[in-house]
């Protein structure tokens, strides 16, 4: 495992936990989902940046794609949008 691979097991560890501490925080089951979205969009895209090839291209796709349907789905808007 290099560098970029450690750093990407790190953000997700820490998502899980920033999720976690959402929840009990604010008991908002919405928001620590999105939390732990955002931070497993920051995983994929450290991986991309670590070894820039077409499967990891297609794994940072299709966690964006999977992170836009569930917050549509969860009634989020992006920042900087109404909706």
């Amino acid at each position: 495992m290099n560098l970029v691979e450690s750093l990407a097991a790190v953000v997700a560890l820490g998502g899980m936990l920033a999720a976690g501490l959402v929840l009990i925080g604010t008991h908002s089951v919405m928001l620590a989902v999105a939390t732990l979205l955002d931070f497993l969009v920051a995983t994929t895209l450290l991986r991309l940046a670590g070894e820039p090839s077409w499967p990891s291209l297609g794994e940072t796709a299709a966690i964006l794609v999977v992170r836009q349907v569930i917050r549509a789905g969860l009634g989020f808007a992006e920042p900087g949008r109404e909706g």
